[in-house]
């Protein structure tokens, strides 16, 4: 299987709170298996942890009743549609994407992607931080100037989940075709015009009117 495949979610600037309170008890969680853990069963716990809390960030984007809804707007929907394809293939390989009112769900991989080099301060710096950095900062300049506004357009943090296997992937993949017509906003998914698969990347079979009737050639990778 090709990896690291990952599927980060990039929320508004919105429920910073509700956000920062996920990410405190995710830490407190994780600090209690390293307490009673340790090698191959501690690994496998952090991991059901951590996906865990990708579904509860998840719910809590999907599920918000307030704060900003930029990307219900098309100009700056299509925006970070087109700032998604740019990165495509040089920062990472674009399996699939779904732009919704104030988040987004992004599925790829970065094999064969270089690290950057280290930063001078020590920070984080890796091809998957470069990457949303550029997609974000470029997606927020160009709606905050369509929206005539200034300030912070995403959320400083996205939520990100590596995939660990096929079964997850066509899950994920199913999922993220599927946002808008659990939201109720399409009956088909196909309807959506800020959803996209890449299908010969992806290798769909075909392309259904459930999302979750997706399945994927059963390849050696």
């Amino acid at each position: 299987m090709k990896s690291p495949r990952t599927s980060p979610n990039l929320g508004l600037h919105l429920q910073k709170a509700d956000l920062c309170t996920k990410a405190e008890e995710l830490q407190k969680r994780l600090a209690i298996l390293e307490r009673t853990l340790s090698g191959a069963a501690l690994q496998a716990a952090r991991y059901e942890e951590q996906e865990q809390h990708f579904a509860r960030v998840d719910a809590l984007l999907d599920g918000v009743l307030y704060g900003p809804r930029w990307l219900e707007q098309p100009p700056c929907a299509q925006i970070v549609v087109d700032c998604l394809h740019e990165l495509d293939p040089a920062h990472f390989h674009l399996y699939a994407f779904c732009v919704m009112c104030n988040h987004v769900h992004v599925l790829f991989d970065q094999q064969g992607i270089p690290e950057p080099p280290p930063r001078a301060d020590g920070k984080a710096h890796t091809a998957l931080t470069v990457a949303m950095q550029l997609l974000k900062a470029k997606s927020a300049a160009l709606c905050n100037r369509y929206l005539q506004r200034s300030g912070a357009f995403w959320q400083h943090e996205s939520y990100d989940h590596v995939v660990r296997n096929e079964r997850e992937f066509e899950r994920i993949l199913a999922y993220i075709a599927d946002n808008p017509v659990k939201a109720g906003l399409v009956k088909d998914w196909q309807e959506w015009p800020y959803t996209y698969i890449n299908r010969p990347l992806a290798k769909v079979e075909n392309v259904p009117e459930s999302a979750h009737e997706i399945r994927r050639h059963q390849t050696t990778q």
